[in-house]
Order: structure tokens, then C-alpha cells, then sequence
């Protein structure tokens, strides 16, 4: 094999490696102009180009935790709580009417999980730092205008059961914890101040107590 040739070859193997390297080509495309014992490796300039798909993906991460990256939806600021007072006038309005009708604000509601059975305890909370994280929120937090308040009576009766009165469980609600707790402290705070009627639980007594003792 002549020189200019060997040259020859020796340059379109450096210029398929560099795009081999950029690429995902087959290697039974290489060069057959050159036998396999003259190929050789020392004469291949090695080239790769580096992805910075991980390190925008981790300052995409930062920026969405430091609040500096993409606009926050409106329908999911929680930052700036509604007064319960227009929390009261909203389950009287006709726009809650529409949109629960005669049933509970929970009734509607189904849990995402995976499997046939959902896990016994709901979700920790669904609000994070103001904004709500989680794609399927709980029924009084997916609602900005439901705001758990002792004042905030009709709501609360949602969750009180009205066969005996005792506060639903969140098993059948689907509510998170944080707003299950502020439901049961609500409640409890309503009910001692006289705006949520309850029936006092029955006392029981041990009339052995009050039976004379035989002292012989």
C-alpha cells in the first residue's frame, strides 16, 4: 500500500471516529480500506461531546425551590389565605351550588394510589410553603375558598356524621393530616362555643357503689 493512500485512509478513520464518537453509528460501518492488524488505535483522535442534561435539570430544581424559576399558577398560590368570612358567603353562593351541589365538598373525591387498596393514612399535607404540591389534593385544600374555621359552621358539618355525630375519619373523607388535625381542633373549638349542637354521650354509673354494704 502506498504512502498517500495509507495517508489517505489514516484520515477518513480519523474523521469516522470524530463522528462515531458524536454519534451512535454501528461499528460495521468503519472503513475497509485498511486491514484490521493496520488500523491502528494511537492514530484515532478520540472525541465526545459532553451533555449538560443533568446540571440543567439540577438548576431547574434550584430555581423552582428558591420561587426564582417558572411563574406560579394562580390556582395554586395558597400564600395569601381568603378571610372566612367570604369562606361563609361562597357555600351560600350559587357558584358552590353548581359545583358540589346538596353533597359534602369530600363526596366527589377519589384518592390516586397505586394497587386495588389505598393506604390507610392520606398524604401528610398538600400545601408546601404556600403553593400546593401535590397533583391531587385533598378535597379542602384542591379549594381555596374552603377555609376550616369554628365560624365556618356549614363546613364543618360536612365532616361530623349525622347518625351520631362523632368527626368522620379521614379514611373516608380523603382529606391530608394537617387539614384533618385543623378539622378536629375546629370542631371542637365550634362546639364549645355553642354554634355546633351535640348530644351529650351517655354516663354510665356502677350501682354497686350505692348499694348498702354488708358489714356482717
Amino acid at each position: 500500500m502506498s504512502f498517500a493512500k495509507s495517508f489517505l485512509c489514516i484520515s477518513q478513520v480519523q474523521k469516522f471516529s470524530q463522528g462515531l464518537f458524536r454519534s451512535s453509528a454501528p461499528l460495521r460501518h468503519l472503513p475497509l480500506c485498511l486491514p484490521p492488524q493496520e488500523t491502528l488505535l494511537r492514530n484515532i483522535k478520540p472525541y465526545r461531546q459532553f451533555s449538560t442534561s443533568q446540571v440543567c435539570c439540577e438548576e431547574e430544581e434550584v430555581a423552582a425551590e428558591d420561587g426564582d424559576g417558572k411563574p406560579i399558577d394562580p390556582a395554586k398560590d395558597r400564600r395569601n389565605p381568603h378571610p372566612v368570612e367570604t369562606s361563609i358567603r361562597y357555600l351560600a353562593s350559587e357558584a358552590y351550588q353548581k359545583c358540589y351541589g346538596s353533597e359534602p365538598v369530600w363526596k366527589p373525591y377519589r384518592r390516586n394510589h397505586k394497587g386495588m387498596f389505598a393506604p390507610r393514612k392520606t398524604r401528610r399535607t398538600c400545601i408546601r410553603n404556600g403553593i400546593v404540591t401535590a397533583s391531587n389534593p385533598c378535597p379542602i385544600c384542591r379549594d381555596e375558598y374552603l377555609i376550616v374555621h369554628p365560624y365556618n359552621v356549614n363546613l364543618l358539618k360536612q365532616f361530623i356524621s349525622p347518625f351520631n355525630g362523632e368527626n368522620l375519619s379521614y379514611e373516608k373523607t380523603g382529606v391530608c393530616q394537617k387539614q384533618h388535625r385543623a378539622l378536629l381542633v375546629a370542631i371542637t373549638q365550634a362546639k364549645n362555643k355553642g354554634l355546633i349542637t351535640f348530644d351529650i354521650p351517655f354516663r354510665e354509673y356502677d350501682y354497686a357503689d350505692y348499694m348498702p354494704k354488708n358489714t356482717t
